[in-house]
């Protein structure tokens, strides 16, 4: 009796381990459709069915037996589900890379929204020990300031502050500070994007200069590694927590539509239409269906209701 109950304990466990499985992957599949706007399904299963409608005209036009005609069918179905299923497991991880990136710059973006200039400097200077053979910067004045093989560089943080655009006299006036103080090399970061070509610009120069500009890609690739990028298991924890929203906002819906409340809502509004339905008042078979939706929610809320209540007691 007990080897019969820890199995079915076992049976139920693994049904509802592969459930939850399955709901996890459908609710995954969803998020990342739902964030890179992907083509309904129903177009695509549409597209083939009538390729299969087609074959199978031709096949029953062409084919002297119906021995023939049935083999047809079943090598163009089999066909058609392999490939519909190796085109879908393409498209998700197609879907789940394009998701991971988005959120990753969203998520760098709010991050370097949060950080303060002077403690973003520190992080780019710290990367820049790693990735170059620089190890003698400091910090004057909001810029990060060394050399490289004799020449005086310097890296400058331009904080958008809300705004989407950094302009050509916010660069010019950083160029100018720097080659006031013989700085040859300018690296400029930012959160926003630039008004102006990088070549135009230092064509137009007075004086001769080696500028960087450094956004959108460029500040990502050379933050990547930093706390500013977020990881893997952190973009996880984003997706976890946003794929059930959907789903919450119809049990908020539900649970909103089935209150209390509105039961007499439902049962009045369901009286007019069927009062609507036998004075002959517009569509009368609208009119019912809308009644009997009415009646059936008042219903259904009443039921409801009772049910918590009797729990509660």
């Amino acid at each position: 009796m007990k080897s019969w109950q820890s199995m079915s304990q076992n049976i139920k466990q693994n049904i509802k381990r592969r459930w939850q499985k399955k709901r996890n992957k459908r609710l995954l599949r969803a998020y990342y459709r739902r964030h890179n706007l992907v083509e309904a399904r129903a177009p695509r299963l549409s597209r083939h069915l009538f390729i299969f409608l087609v074959i199978l005209l031709l096949l029953f036009w062409f084919a002297p037996t119906l021995k023939i005609v049935g083999g047809g069918i079943i090598v163009v179905l089999t066909v058609l589900v392999l490939r519909c299923f190796f085109k879908r497991q393409s498209e998700d991880l197609r879907l789940k890379k394009a998701c991971f990136q988005k959120i990753a710059r969203q998520e760098f973006q709010k991050r370097l929204a949060q950080t303060p200039p002077d403690v973003f400097l520190k992080i780019v200077q710290a990367e820049i020990y790693k990735q170059y053979k620089i190890k003698n910067l400091v910090m004057k004045d909001g810029f990060l300031t060394g050399s490289l093989w004799g020449e005086k560089l310097a890296f400058v943080y331009l904080d958008v502050y809300g705004e989407e655009v950094v302009t050509t006299r916010e660069v010019l006036a950083v160029v100018q500070t720097c080659f006031q103080q013989g700085i040859s090399q300018v690296n400029i970061l930012t959160p926003g994007e630039f008004d102006f070509e990088q070549e135009k610009f230092i064509s137009l120069l007075p004086f001769e200069v080696n500028l960087k500009l450094y956004n959108g890609e460029e500040l990502r690739c050379l933050l990547k590694h930093t706390l500013l990028f977020p990881s893997v298991s952190e973009i996880k924890e984003v997706i976890d927590s946003e794929k059930f929203k959907p789903q919450e906002k119809l049990l908020n819906i539900k649970k909103e539509a089935l209150q209390k409340k509105r039961v007499t809502g439902y049962f009045l509004y369901s009286c007019l239409l069927f009062l609507m339905v036998r004075l002959r008042l517009g569509v009368v078979y609208l009119n019912i269906i809308a009644g009997l939706l009415l009646l059936g929610f008042a219903l259904v809320t009443v039921l409801k209701n009772f049910s918590v209540a009797e729990k509660k007691g």
